[in-house]
């Protein structure tokens, strides 16, 4: 709570208030502004190599099991329209990387210890292919081949670059844009910051207009030195206390039905099921989220939670949600892997309405946001669960929620730029539910274990989910087993 004091501090007085405001209608407590400087985050003061963040060290210990294994890639696929300039592109890119030094890290073993070893520069080449030899129809087709082949290729954690950069050209103003990382130097809001970041380059170099951009006040090591240091003593008790208490006895296995036997080692062969979420819904949403006092992501949050309770049967549910981790205001611009899963863990039962689960949501949400910075490395061994590689640790349901656009516009760009959906045939969970609704027409996808489910099973649930919906937003005060009773009857 004290790097919200820090960002509350170093607003205006009118911006805060705003702030305030919208902390306080998302359930999230405001802590009194102190000392916003007392802790702030140094920086390193030295070159050489640093250690690796504590969510770090989990990547980097499972790509030393599965080095080949593509789920360790990110990727970011952009629609273009307009009359780009590749040669500004590439240009833009390449002051995108000397800017941020997440860019131009390697991670290799000195002295048996796994260190980021930032390059002072590093070369950047955009791959370019042309795709208008060939007919019309078959032009998309090929690029979506493409795509997938280029989320698929391991990096090399020792050789930098880490990442990958496509440009495919459909027709002659329309291109693909696809951005391949490794997860070890970039999370989603590190896209967002170099998406931002890229379009006002790509718009200087082409207009010939200066720009100045200041550099983040600090760089992914500087945190990755800080945080290590940070969560010790107090800090850590606190941490601690709060996790073991909160998950003590909990059920930290999901049994829902599987078409297939779970296999003693995930393969992480996963799947997605695209989905627009209709109009209807998502205004309902937003109207049961404003009347009772809660946040569209609660709401969907707690039918999750009464979805996997209605197939699991289970009454203890746990679900793993993504947390940005940058509520400090020195990183709120510096790219690298801050994203780390938080956990909620709810008691569902059939006498329980849906408002009640939604209040219980709120009540959850509150108390894990105070107690979110725990990296969930370290939550993983806190726990001190027995070796398991059949399922994902602590949690096997992911909900994820974008409340915020992901594509940056300019005032006078020449370029319609929309982001794309992809699918790289990989799941880190058994199941996820993903909603994006931060544009006029939200969609999201379902991602599931391919060694898991079958395709029908999903679309089943998929259903299910929007009848849940249908029937929590007519009559939001029912039990839950009646919500429930009439997903399963609409099932028959």
């Amino acid at each position: 709570m004290d790097d919200i004091a820090k960002r509350l501090a170093a607003l205006p007085p009118e911006k805060r208030k705003l702030l305030e405001l919208a902390l306080k209608q998302k359930g999230i407590a405001v802590p009194p502004i102190a000392d916003a400087q007392k802790d702030s985050i140094p920086k390193r003061g030295h070159d050489g190599p640093s250690p690796l963040s504590i969510d770090q060290m989990r990547l980097w210990d499972s790509y030393q099991q599965t080095p080949e294994d593509p789920r360790h890639n990110n990727y970011n696929a952009q629609h273009i329209k307009g009359p780009l300039d590749p040669d500004a592109l590439e240009n833009a890119y390449r002051e995108i990387v000397r800017r941020h030094e997440a860019w131009r890290t390697a991670f290799r073993a000195i002295e048996g210890k796994p260190m980021q070893v930032v390059l002072p520069e590093l070369d950047v080449t955009m791959e370019r292919i042309d795709l208008r030899h060939l007919p019309q129809e078959e032009r998309r087709k090929e690029a979506d081949r493409l795509m997938w082949e280029r989320t698929r290729i391991p990096f090399d954690l020792a050789e930098p670059p880490l990442f990958r950069i496509l440009l495919l050209q459909i027709d002659d103003e329309e291109h693909i844009k696809l951005w391949v990382t490794h997860h070890l130097i970039t999370d989603r809001i590190t896209y967002m910051v170099t998406d931002k970041e890229l379009l006002q380059l790509y718009m200087s170099i082409v207009t010939e207009q200066p720009i100045h951009l200041p550099l983040p006040d600090v760089q992914y090591a500087d945190w990755a030195e800080w945080q290590v240091n940070h969560l010790q003593g107090e800090v850590l008790a606190e941490l601690t206390s709060f996790w073991k208490g909160q998950l003590a006895g909990a059920s930290l296995k999901l049994d829902l039905p599987t078409d297939h036997p779970r296999p003693a080692q995930m393969s992480f062969v996963g799947k997605r099921k695209h989905f627009r979420l209709r109009s209807d819904l998502f205004r309902g949403i937003n109207e049961l989220a404003k009347r009772e006092g809660v946040t569209p992501f609660m709401v969907l949050l707690a039918a999750y939670d009464a979805l996997l309770h209605l197939f699991s049967k289970q009454e203890d549910i746990v679900v793993g949600t993504p947390y940005l981790n940058r509520s400090r205001l020195e990183i709120k611009s510096t790219v690298g892997y801050f994203l780390t899963p938080i956990v909620f863990r709810l008691d569902v039962t059939g006498e329980m309405t849906f408002t009640d689960l939604l209040h219980k949501v709120k009540e959850v949400n509150v108390a894990v946001h105070k107690h979110a910075d725990i990296p969930f490395g370290l939550l993983v061994d806190l726990m001190e669960l027995p070796p398991d590689e059949s399922r994902h640790p602590i949690f096997q349901a992911m909900f994820v929620h974008v409340d915020v656009p992901t594509v940056q516009v300019l005032e006078g760009m020449p370029l319609s730029i929309v982001d794309l959906d992809i699918d790289g045939s990989t799941s880190k969970y058994d199941i996820v539910f993903a909603v994006l609704d931060a544009n006029e027409e939200p969609k999201g996808f379902w991602e599931f274990n391919g060694d898991l489910f079958e395709q029908e099973t999903i679309d089943q649930i998929v259903q299910s989910m929007e009848r849940l919906l249908e029937s929590v937003l007519s009559k939001p005060e029912q039990k839950l087993s009646d919500l429930l009773l009439q997903v399963e009857e609409a099932q028959l």
